[in-house]
């Protein structure tokens, strides 16, 4: 089975080539791999003359978690120990926010 049609998803061509939109999508990616700084900027937005840069400050809730569970004087780390996170929703709701919910949320803060 090859590439499917957009529009009705009938299969067509051979999957090793390549079409003009894994050409397009590829470019993408790497141009964006290629000027994006060791910030996670783009190269063309903070190099622009008169551009403002701001640093704000996040909280990493897992990293947080895992310093307060192993920064106490009576811990001892187990060999092969790791951490994965465990997400619950906010105290007095029962589901998480959905990605539009958050979207929104951004735009509001303008981040």
């Amino acid at each position: 089975m090859g590439h499917r049609d957009p529009i009705t998803g009938a299969p067509f061509g051979d999957k090793t080539d390549w079409t003009t939109w894994d050409y397009a999508l590829m470019t993408a990616v790497q141009t964006i791999a290629d000027f994006t700084t060791s910030d996670g900027v783009l190269a063309w937005e903070i190099e622009e003359d008169g551009v403002r840069v701001d640093a704000l400050k996040r909280i990493n809730k897992f990293e947080a978690a895992k310093q307060r569970k192993t920064s106490g004087k009576t811990y001892k780390e187990t060999p092969g120990e790791y951490f994965v996170p465990s997400i619950r929703p906010p105290l007095g709701k029962e589901k998480h926010q959905t990605i539009a919910e958050w979207r929104e949320k951004q735009a509001e803060e303008g981040a």
